[in-house]
């Protein structure tokens, strides 16, 4: 059983040099695993090598409509991407699979950075796009969640239950409230043949908006975290933009989801980051939407994002793939030292960054 040891809290003592996402497997060749998967069509290769591998998925939904229009149900197709670089080296557990939700009326594209992050990283990297969504047709949390879940299980649908290792959602904005609200309802029973949730990364996490939402359609992921017990034993990542609140609610933001948390949890804070700086550089348009940091670059704070959320899933997957798990503890809190795992995993993915940060930690213990 996991449990709650204490809180402990480190800051950055000062910048470094930049933030460096190892390159070396960007430029191969991607394949899809499982036999299933190798029958899709293959997109056409990219510059370098890179190709990704798509299906498509059905999904019904009722759309939340502006003024005094009907709702009525709609039927769309979903584009599904799923990619593993099968040059690197693999575990008999299988490469953990990691399921990426974007922010509102955001798409895939703009989180390039982690998705290339976590693929050199050897891991199977899924993400999908909402470009039905529009703001006078919106899709709501209980639809977002239910389109998260037949994601998953279209993906397990195609590799076999033993073709792939642990599951971890991870998301951006609403994307991240998505992730957890799915969390949640798999928490609560697992469609037969899918593996239990390993983990949760939340990238500057938003549990709504300023304006009032109906409590019904978009239900509180805050209240889920502190009121669903099976949600105590999933691991979870935050990583929050200090310079957030222009764009999500103070009562809402990143903050309140983990002190929510009532099992493992961490909590990085990049200080000087916007909300919409997690995006990657070359998502200029939508990231003027919200503030930035004075001198903090774009591209600085999707890498930092990136490399955390590669060394959570892997420590994370070390984990659980150790026969004799180890105690996982937290920071020291004086500045720039920590003692075990799980602090130095965090502490060495942003070694290099130019951004100052603050880290807290739930310390934890395994049971042998």
């Amino acid at each position: 059983m996991w449990g709650i040891r204490k809180s402990a809290v480190i800051r950055s003592a000062k910048p470094a040099r930049r933030l460096s996402i190892p390159q070396a497997a960007l430029g191969r060749r991607h394949f899809l695993i499982g036999s299933a998967l190798a029958q899709l069509p293959i997109a056409a290769a990219k510059p370098g090598g890179d190709a990704a591998s798509l299906w498509t998925l059905a999904f019904q939904y009722t759309p939340v409509v502006s003024g005094d229009a009907a709702a009525q149900e709609w039927r769309v197709t979903v584009p599904v991407s799923a990619r593993l670089d099968t040059s690197l080296p693999t575990s008999g557990h299988g490469p953990p699979v990691v399921i990426f939700t974007a922010g509102f009326l955001t798409p895939s594209s703009a989180y390039g950075v982690y998705l290339d992050a976590l693929l050199a990283a050897g891991f199977l990297v899924v993400s999908y796009d909402t470009s039905f969504e529009t703001l006078g047709a919106l899709v709501d949390d209980n639809d977002s969640c239910h389109l998260l879940q037949d994601v998953r299980r279209s993906l397990q649908e195609r590799l076999g239950r033993a073709a792939a290792g642990p599951c971890f959602l991870a998301g951006h904005s609403r994307g991240a409230k998505v992730a957890v609200l799915a969390a949640a309802a798999s928490a609560l029973g697992e469609p037969e043949g899918l593996p239990p949730l390993a983990g949760l990364c939340l990238l500057d996490p938003a549990n709504g908006a300023y304006e009032e939402q109906d409590p019904a359609r978009y239900p509180s992921a805050l209240d889920t975290l502190q009121n669903q017990p099976q949600l105590a034993c999933v691991p979870m990542l935050v990583v929050g933009a200090g310079r957030g609140g222009d764009c999500v609610p103070r009562a809402k933001n990143f903050l309140g989801f983990f002190e929510a948390c009532r099992g493992p949890c961490t909590m990085v804070t990049l200080q000087d980051a916007g909300h919409l700086q997690f995006l990657d550089a070359g998502s200029n348009s939508l990231q003027l939407l919200c503030a930035t940091g004075r001198g903090v670059r774009n591209e600085d704070v999707a890498r930092a994002g990136a490399n955390l959320t590669v060394a959570f899933v892997g420590s994370v997957r070390a984990l659980i793939c150790s026969e004799h798990p180890t105690p996982v503890e937290g920071c020291q809190t004086s500045s720039g030292a920590t003692s075990g795992s799980c602090g130095s995993t965090y502490l060495q993915a942003l070694a290099s960054s130019p951004l100052r940060y603050t880290l807290r930690v739930k310390e934890l213990r395994g049971a042998a």
